[in-house]
């Protein structure tokens, strides 16, 4: 739903993919006169990063955060238990409702479904646990957390290419 594929998929080459939100994407101008005007939503709820909840500076893991989210869901087939889903997203301002949002280390440990992933792959299991640490002094960096991931998908006999300065 969220993933563009671009190149040729059928070619030796091969294509790409990319993660996007457009959940609330709009045109530059719009969004810069958004932000102007003192918009406070700034993306799907259930992928903000704590630091984001708490309008932090340095939001420089935020992404990490965002794609162990998405990793958790990937793998265990929904996010987190402990995750409400409003049914409007744009409805969760930042800085309201982070605990309906933001799991804990221990909710995320003892979702049922995590153990199951837990028992199955327990690296990748403790890669998106690292991802998703509530301090993002205590998550990897992107590269760090690509690597990480690239690691596993080897081990596994899939083809991941070097990491790019645009990925």
């Amino acid at each position: 739903e969220n993933i563009l594929v671009f190149g040729e998929c059928f070619s030796q080459e091969g294509c790409h993919a990319k993660l996007a939100d457009f959940e609330h994407a709009r045109p530059l101008e719009i969004f810069k006169a958004e932000l102007s005007n003192g918009a406070r939503s700034l993306g799907a709820p259930q992928y903000r990063a704590p630091e984001v909840w708490h309008q932090l500076e340095d939001v420089s893991k935020a992404d990490v955060w965002s794609a162990g989210m998405m990793a958790f869901e990937l793998f265990v087939g929904r996010l987190p238990e402990a995750v409400w889903e409003p049914e409007d997203s744009r409805d969760a301002p930042i800085g309201e409702t982070f605990r309906e949002f933001v799991p804990t280390a221990e909710e995320i440990k003892e979702d049922p479904g995590f153990v199951q992933l837990g028992q199955r792959d327990p690296q990748l299991a403790k890669l998106i646990q690292r991802m998703l640490s509530e301090s993002s002094a205590h998550r990897p960096s992107p590269k760090a957390a690509y690597d990480w991931a690239r690691s596993i998908a080897r081990r596994e006999g899939v083809s991941v290419p070097e990491q790019r300065g645009d990925a």
